[in-house]
C-alpha cells in the first residue's frame, strides 16, 4: 500500500492517525509525502490518497484501486 500525503493536510493526518489505530502503519505501508517527493506523487490528483495494489507489485502500467478521503469513525 502506497499513502501519498502532505505535512499541511488534515485529513491526511486523520486517516494517519485511524491507519495506526488499527495497526495498518507497517513496513507494508509506504508514506510518500507529495511535497517532499513530487516525482512519486504524479498521477496523484489529492490527497490523501491510498494506493493498494493486489498484486503488491509497483508498476506503473498497473491499475490500482483508489480510496480518497476520510471516513469518520461514526461514519463506517
Amino acid at each position: 500500500m502506497i499513502l501519498y500525503t502532505a505535512q499541511w493536510c488534515q485529513p491526511c493526518k486523520q486517516l494517519k492517525q485511524r491507519l495506526a489505530k488499527d495497526g495498518l502503519i507497517t513496513k507494508d505501508l509506504t508514506i510518500i509525502d507529495i511535497d517532499e517527493s513530487p516525482e512519486l506523487a504524479k498521477g496523484i490528483r489529492s490527497i490523501p490518497c491510498l494506493k493498494v495494489d493486489d498484486t503488491i507489485v509497483l508498476d506503473s502500467g498497473k491499475i490500482y484501486t483508489y480510496l480518497k478521503g476520510v471516513v469518520d469513525d461514526s461514519e463506517s
